[in-house]
């Protein structure tokens, strides 16, 4: 039978830790929402390290897509591809929120995105029908990858989250709303039994746990 070596360690601080850029930090924010998909509007490798990283974090299968922007794009743009992207992600998964993530390259060439959202909702109002196609809410998140970091990025998704999705409120709800930032899904539960101590129901903005 063997015996597992417990090592302590004489540091606590983390050394060289992640630091990568904007597209991360919005990604593991669309990801804290039910039902809620990253779509990032970039070449195939944006992804592709997140969704590693992320898989290797929490030890199960990430769901990110892509638009998968090749050369052609930098010429043309990538409507096509991000139209195309958005519909096809409606139609299959039915998510309950898509987040459109940029990236340096569709940022570079200047994509509108909130333009080629547009055009999406319309076809999608078109194929699923108006009622079905209102359901998916579609939110553009500028994370340029050339400026900052993932937590910036984590905050400008948190940004567009609010201003695309909140409501006025009729009355208050009487409940505490948090941004815990960039933690992980242990720090959440924990925030939300010092939250049920105190008696005290919390929105968390996003829900990674």
């Amino acid at each position: 039978m063997s015996c597992a070596n417990v090592m302590k360690r004489d540091r606590t601080a983390v050394i060289n830790p992640l630091v990568t850029c904007q597209p991360m930090g919005a990604m593991y924010a669309i990801s804290g929402i039910t039902h809620g998909l990253p779509l990032v509007h970039g070449s195939q490798g944006c992804s592709t390290f997140v969704r590693y990283s992320f898989s290797r974090h929490f030890r199960e299968p990430s769901e990110i897509a892509v638009t998968s922007l090749h050369e052609d794009a930098a010429v043309f743009g990538g409507r096509k591809n991000l139209i195309s992207g958005i519909i096809n992600l409606a139609s299959r998964f039915k998510p309950s929120v898509i987040g459109a993530i940029s990236t340096c390259s569709s940022e570079i060439i200047g994509d509108d995105m909130e333009g080629f959202i547009k055009i999406a909702r319309e076809e999608l109002k078109q194929k699923m029908g108006t009622t079905e196609a209102e359901k998916i809410k579609i939110v553009p998140i500028s994370t340029p990858s050339f400026v900052e970091t993932h937590f910036k990025g984590y905050d400008n998704a948190i940004k567009a989250l609010v201003n695309n999705l909140a409501e006025d409120p009729t009355h208050p709800n009487e409940k505490i709303n948090i941004i815990p930032g960039i933690v992980n899904p242990g720090d959440i539960r924990e925030i939300k039994h010092i939250l049920s101590l105190m008696g005290v129901e919390g929105i968390v903005l996003t829900d990674i746990s």
